[in-house]
């Protein structure tokens, strides 16, 4: 949200009803700080600096940060990991269900996209 523009020292501007009520820098990252140029939008701001756009702004660039990082390489794995580390325990889940002793090694493959609970294939040749 913009500041308001308030004279900062008794030698600065007093302030201008005919310009917005922003408090602008002087020149990029100047210390000084004067009244916004613009003329007036809607309550005094312009339609720069007034609040409900400054915040409709930071709201659509909140948006596309979480979109982009969403979609970054390290989110991604970071997802795959905790999702693998999910299936290794529902695996021993199966293995304990089903008395598997813990030298045979138990492969279950989910068939067709259903849940594992419901269609697994056990490859049990080592308990013979």
């Amino acid at each position: 949200m913009s500041h308001e523009y308030k004279p900062g020292s008794p030698y600065g501007r007093p302030v201008d009803p005919k310009r917005c009520k922003a408090s602008v820098s002087e020149s990029g990252r100047s210390l000084w700080y004067n009244q916004c140029s613009r003329k007036p939008w809607k309550d005094g701001w312009c339609k720069q600096h007034h609040p409900d756009t400054t915040a409709a702004r930071r709201a659509q660039a909140q948006e596309r940060y979480e979109t982009k990082h969403r979609n970054s390489p390290s989110v991604q794995l970071r997802r795959a990991n905790a999702e693998i580390v999910q299936l290794k325990e529902r695996v021993a889940e199966l293995e304990q269900i089903h008395n598997v002793p813990s030298n045979c090694r138990v492969m279950i493959v989910p068939l067709g996209g259903h849940d594992v609970e419901e269609f697994y294939k056990e490859d049990t040749s080592c308990l013979n």
